[in-house]
């Protein structure tokens, strides 16, 4: 009988965990995060280089385990929108599945700013930081599923007073094959927009890549209603909202949006 498998994804403003029936391998998922709020925190900020040292992972025994991983910095961009790179599979024996994912980062990552500069990037201890991420869903105990771990860096990092920038991991644990996503293209394709999935406190927040005809994509979403809003990057006015409603395991195709700055 095959053994199920996970994958543990990382990459651009998000991180994935799968199962399935294959060799181990971890591959990572940019995909856009949760958070409370769209905050001032964007900093001038394009891309953040984030340091990995080791992921571990836990199932239902408890049990802390390594995963197959050999440390590397990741560049995580604010417009990913379904961009991936791979980490790591692992196998499982039957019927069992992750309930928790921890990320050990280190020092010396750094953050890229819109006006070419770079700067270093503290972790709030000043040495290794453990990331504990709970996988709060229920997930298939055979075959092939996936977890998304979602990391907003546009509410992950905070510059102080002195000018200097630090991590603050804002992650969540989501089952892929439990949730849907929203994607299309926005008009007109030379206006860079944020894009937000609004349900009560949460929101999912991603940039627009204007070197891909302009397309968005949101994902993590559970089934219920929200409101989908359009804010043109240059701009502190949303100039497009709808509403959308998610049902469980179908994709929304938004075609293309315009709009209008």
């Amino acid at each position: 009988m095959k053994k199920p498998t996970f994958f543990l994804v990382l990459a651009a403003i998000s991180f994935l965990l799968l199962s399935c029936s294959n060799d181990d391998f971890i591959r990572g998922f940019s995909r856009p995060g949760y958070s409370s709020t769209d905050t001032a925190a964007w900093y001038g900020i394009t891309s953040v280089n984030l340091k990995v040292k080791a992921i571990q992972y836990v199932t239902q025994d408890s049990v802390l385990k390594d995963a197959n991983f050999t440390a590397n910095t990741f560049t995580e961009t604010l417009n990913s929108n379904g961009d991936s790179v791979l980490l790591s599979k692992i196998h499982l024996p039957d019927g069992r599945y992750v309930r928790q994912v921890q990320l050990i980062l280190e020092t010396g990552s750094s953050v890229a700013l819109n006006n070419g500069s770079n700067k270093s990037l503290s972790l709030p201890s000043n040495s290794d930081s453990i990331v504990t991420i709970a996988i709060n869903q229920v997930i298939p105990s055979q075959g092939t599923y996936s977890v998304l771990l979602n990391n907003n860096i546009i509410t992950s990092i905070y510059k102080n007073t002195s000018g200097n920038y630090i991590l603050y991991p804002f992650l969540q644990g989501y089952g892929v094959n439990t949730t849907s996503s929203v994607f299309g293209y926005i008009l007109p394709r030379t206006l860079a927009t944020k894009v937000f999935v609004v349900n009560g406190t949460d929101t999912i927040s991603t940039v627009s890549n204007v070197a891909n005809n302009n397309y968005f994509q949101l994902s993590s979403l559970s089934a219920g209603k929200y409101t989908l809003q359009f804010m043109p990057v240059d701009s502190a006015k949303v100039t497009y909202s709808t509403v959308i409603h998610i049902k469980y395991g179908y994709d929304i195709d938004m075609g293309h949006v315009i709009v209008i700055k």
